[in-house]
């Protein structure tokens, strides 16, 4: 089963508020992931096209998901035309970060992200091979 991406033009239904709301509303109902990309929305991504968004559930981790949806996101944002991507990632996230590393992904910068609701430290991981990262996450590079 393919990972479905909507590029971030789609995103005002994809509000992570709602999905939150729903998941708890709805106990029986899981998300296991999903992933969320396009240009970039702010100066420090550079001309990198954006992971705005990737999130694999809990009970979803270490099952090969998050590799299926990077790779997706990677491919749609290569067929936008993009040559690199890049992602922030919350610095204190660990795990994030050591799989970003295995998959390639080389820390370029940081920023401080203002948030809606919290400031967090983040460091910028990108990719300039995309042909590899695809390889890499299971997808075809042509």
């Amino acid at each position: 089963m393919s990972p479905i991406v909507w590029p971030a033009g789609t995103r005002s239904w994809l509000n992570r508020k709602k999905i939150a709301r729903f998941s708890s509303r709805n106990a029986r109902v899981a998300l296991p992931g999903f992933g969320m990309c396009g240009a970039p929305g702010h100066p420090v991504f550079g001309e990198h096209g954006e992971i705005k968004h990737l999130y694999v559930g809990q009970d979803s981790k270490r099952r090969g998901l998050g590799r299926r949806l990077l790779g997706a996101m990677a491919r749609t944002l290569r067929d936008f035309g993009h040559s690199e991507i890049a992602l922030g990632v919350v610095a204190e996230n660990v795990p994030a970060r050591a799989f970003y590393e295995t998959l390639g992904g080389a820390q370029i910068g940081a920023y401080t992200d203002p948030g809606p609701h919290w400031r967090s430290h983040n460091l910028i991981y990108a990719w300039s091979d995309l042909d590899t990262l695809l390889h890499n996450t299971g997808h075809q590079s042509g």
